[in-house]
């Protein structure tokens, strides 16, 4: 039976989706998903996906657009990687970056879902540029996730929207904050509907059957995951210098000639250096 109302339609898929895949990125990637977007001062529509690399561990890389369907310009590299030696709650990866621009600060807040042994948490970072970072690490504990920072103060604090995880219920919770790294007040204001309760319930259950060695599991290969993802980044940035090579390289080398040697790739994974060894990328262009 058709129903006599008629509503406004207020979303159009657009015909060119989707607008971005792993096949557009300038290194190795699986899947590019549930970016947070934002429009910068100069018009530019910019989105920080969240990258999934061939391993499942995520981390975040924007592209920019004038328009916000066509003509990306994706970072060759990671923007944001985890940080798992300084932030061992990002030692599984980062996720589902949510973007709000805060007018007081001139800065753009981050919140994004850190992956830990424990579970997910939520983490906030300020940027003005998407270039550099300011951490402030984890400002909700696991598990929690789907923050979304408001773009004033309430009363005078900050206020975060977010989802809390305790069996059986993911509520949505609002708390608050004088100086976005210490947090209180907190306050459910939107509770999950009946249905949606008894489906977290189930799947927690099944969850808890298994838990206690999963977390022995979390636990052993911890290091492990550190080192890994260090060794990822190394692969990553290898790759990245390699193209850019490729792409100053005009053809084949004449006979007797050797390729000049570029700097050790490992200089990428130290912030302190990265500036140095592009200029010299830059300068052997």
């Amino acid at each position: 039976m058709t129903s006599p109302v008629h509503y406004e339609v207020l979303f159009h898929r657009h015909p060119a989706n989707p607008i971005l895949t792993a096949a557009n990125w300038p290194y190795p990637a699986h899947t590019v998903f549930n970016a947070g977007a934002t429009r910068l001062q100069d018009g530019t529509t910019l989105l920080l996906c969240r990258v999934e690399d061939r391993r499942g561990h995520s981390h975040l890389c924007a592209a920019r657009s004038d328009n916000g369907v066509d003509g990306w310009r994706i970072d060759p590299e990671p923007t944001l990687w985890p940080d798992p030696e300084r932030h061992p709650e990002e030692v599984w990866g980062i996720e589902d970056p949510r973007i709000t621009f805060v007018d007081e600060l001139g800065k753009y807040a981050v919140t994004y879902t850190a992956f830990s042994t424990s579970g997910p948490g939520v983490a906030l970072a300020l940027t003005s540029d998407f270039r550099t970072f300011e951490r402030c690490g984890l400002v909700m504990q696991p598990d929690d996730k789907d923050a979304a920072l408001l773009p004033r103060r309430i009363n005078g604090r900050f206020a975060l929207l977010h989802r809390p995880w305790t069996d059986p219920r993911a509520d949505i919770w609002i708390s608050y904050s004088p100086d976005l790294r210490n947090w209180g007040g907190h306050k459910m204001v939107l509770p999950a509907r009946r249905e949606e309760r008894e489906d977290e319930q189930r799947h927690a259950q099944a969850d808890h059957e298994d838990q206690g060695g999963a977390r022995r599991a979390w636990d052993a290969r911890r290091d492990d995951d550190v080192e890994d993802q260090q060794e990822h980044r190394h692969d990553v940035e290898d790759a990245v210098r390699e193209h850019r090579a490729d792409e100053r390289r005009p053809g084949p080398l004449p006979p007797g000639h050797l390729p000049r040697q570029h700097g050790d790739p490992c200089q990428l994974a130290d912030p302190a250096r990265q500036q140095g060894v592009r200029e010299q990328a830059d300068g052997e262009g």
